[in-house]
């Protein structure tokens, strides 16, 4: 529904006269001015309306195509919150190191890469996304920012690899996942390639990884057991979304991840005051969704700098 289309429509059918026909349009055009106003408040500096589409600058000059279809689209999300995931985002820029690695799985719209690349020009970024909607969103913004650190591939990653089904809505594409994890009967079934993440890593001949993003929507267990020799070998610091509710509808629970990884050497860490805090096992009570990974032999000297001492979360 267009509410300018529909009130020029009236006005040029002859339901409503010329006044009420301005009138109409000014209570839209003023719209514009909140906009304005509102974004002082938020990580974005300006707003682009133009024929191809609507798109916005953050104040740290990350250019991105605003889909504003999409509910939760991170441009909504910082509009509607001031910022997007700020205390993970802090950490993540004090871990990553100027010539890192870095694996993007679940890149979505590109976010977290478009960031690295512009505040860590030499690192390499890998950015995954397989849903070919979202990725052409990818692609574009990548292109918008000049980001030529980043590559991008439409492919996912799981414990398999072939086509398979995902469960995709335009309108909140964040939600994509293997499985219908909203049981919305009007999800659309998108078919797109998954590898795994060991097969890819041979293929390419990548012999170095330092940070890997996965945020797949409950497939966390799926691509780690799809990468488990890489992660065994490379031991790159992991960022990992997991919730109780979506990991159930892949039959596991996070803690399953704790205790895979814990047997490779690694360690879980979650937030608290903005420092790496240990988190030894997820409960019914746990609030926190994003987790990070590390091998504390191998990353002291990193853990050193965004960790509180021994003795956090139980």
């Amino acid at each position: 529904m267009s509410y300018l289309k529909d009130t020029i429509t009236k006005y040029k059918d002859g339901k409503i006269d010329k006044s009420q026909f301005i009138e109409e349009m000014h209570a839209q055009h003023v719209l514009l001015n909140d906009y304005q106003e509102h974004l002082g408040s938020s990580k974005l500096e300006s707003i682009e309306l133009n024929k191809n589409g609507i798109y916005v600058r953050t104040k740290s000059g990350i250019k991105m195509k605003w889909d504003v279809q999409d509910a939760r689209s991170i441009p909504s999300e910082i509009i509607n919150f001031g910022n997007y995931e700020f205390n993970e985002f802090k950490l993540i820029m004090n871990i990553i190191r100027p010539e890192d690695v870095v694996f993007d799985i679940g890149a979505n719209i590109g976010w977290y890469s478009l960031n690295i690349a512009s505040a860590k020009t030499k690192t390499k970024i890998f950015a995954f996304e397989p849903i070919p909607y979202t990725y052409s969103f990818l692609k574009e913004n990548i292109s918008l920012s000049q980001a030529k650190n980043i590559k991008p591939f439409n492919i996912g990653f799981s414990d398999t690899e072939g086509q398979v089904v995902f469960f995709f809505d335009s309108k909140l594409t964040g939600a994509t996942s293997l499985r219908n994890i909203y049981h919305k009967k009007d999800k659309l079934k998108v078919k797109a390639t998954v590898q795994r993440l060991d097969d890819f890593v041979a293929k390419k001949k990548i012999s170095r990884i330092d940070f890997v993003k996965i945020d797949v929507e409950g497939a966390e267990l799926l691509v780690l057991k799809g990468g488990l020799e890489t992660l065994k070998q490379l031991k790159p610091i992991l960022f990992v979304e997991m919730l109780r509710k979506w990991s159930a509808e892949f039959d596991y629970h996070p803690n399953d991840i704790i205790e895979m990884l814990a047997d490779i050497g690694y360690s879980c860490y979650t937030i608290k005051d903005g420092k790496l805090v240990d988190f030894h096992r997820m409960t019914d009570t746990t609030i926190e969704t994003n987790f990070f990974f590390a091998d504390p032999k191998k990353h002291n000297d990193v853990l050193k700098k965004v960790t509180v001492p021994r003795g956090g979360n139980k």
